[in-house]
């Protein structure tokens, strides 16, 4: 697979190639304010999703990452934000989705952290166990900060989010396309698309990761909400 660090095509091209990416959908005050308390709140190492078990479990050979527990108000306003735009989802994806989205999942990543080239899910994984990870559909992920090859004060570099297999020709398939937004822009893209996090070079990159769900799912019993045996 390759992918040029100068590939650094705009929202328009990636419209083109099924990619939506909504700019503003978290204004930079709330981006702030949920960086400080990702800082502040308890952190953990973040899990894989493991399609024959319903538990995320560590595995540093292939993801490397830390999840910021942030509080239950912010994790609701993330939700209600998401939800907001389903509309605008699901007409450019022509599809329709749950009332629910996948719980938020606010990520911190640092020099060294990566993700591998994976896909979120494969329609046709009957193995899978959890209803959750088979109902994802679209995901969602917000930049919180800015990516810069000087990674500046509350910058970062590398830890680019790469997408594969947008263009279905021979000579494309493998070539990978980073996507570079503005701090508070939704990048929305299915589920099932090849994609990778490269190594982190400097700084810190904070993101918030959900996804849309099939609309055939079901939202688990109060108190356990959607999302929690998630990556």
């Amino acid at each position: 697979m390759t992918s040029p660090a100068s590939a650094r095509p705009r929202a328009s091209f990636f419209a083109k190639l099924g990619v939506l990416i909504i700019p503003g959908f978290l204004p930079a005050a709330d981006c702030t304010r949920i960086i400080d308390e990702m800082q502040s709140a308890p952190q953990r190492d973040a899990p894989l999703s493991v399609r024959d078990r319903p538990d995320g479990v560590i595995d540093t050979r292939q993801r490397k990452g830390t999840r910021a527990d942030v509080g239950a108000e912010t994790i609701r306003s993330l939700v209600h934000r998401f939800l907001g735009v389903k509309p605008e989802v699901e007409t450019f994806f022509r599809s329709s989705f749950a009332d629910s989205v996948e719980m938020p999942k606010c990520l911190v990543y640092r020099p060294g952290d990566f993700f591998i080239a994976h896909r979120d899910v494969k329609p046709s994984d009957d193995d899978i166990r959890s209803p959750l990870i088979k109902a994802r559909r679209i995901n969602l992920i917000v930049n919180l900060n800015r990516e810069s090859e000087s990674a500046g004060p509350g910058e970062y570099s590398g830890a680019a989010l790469t997408l594969y297999g947008l263009i279905d020709e021979p000579r494309w398939r493998t070539y990978g396309f980073s996507v570079t937004s503005e701090p508070g822009a939704l990048v929305a893209f299915r589920a099932d698309i090849l994609h990778e996090v490269t190594p982190m070079v400097a700084g810190e990159r904070y993101c918030v990761v959900s996804r849309m769900l099939d609309p055939s799912f079901r939202q688990s019993p109060a108190g356990s909400g959607p999302g929690e045996p998630a990556r």
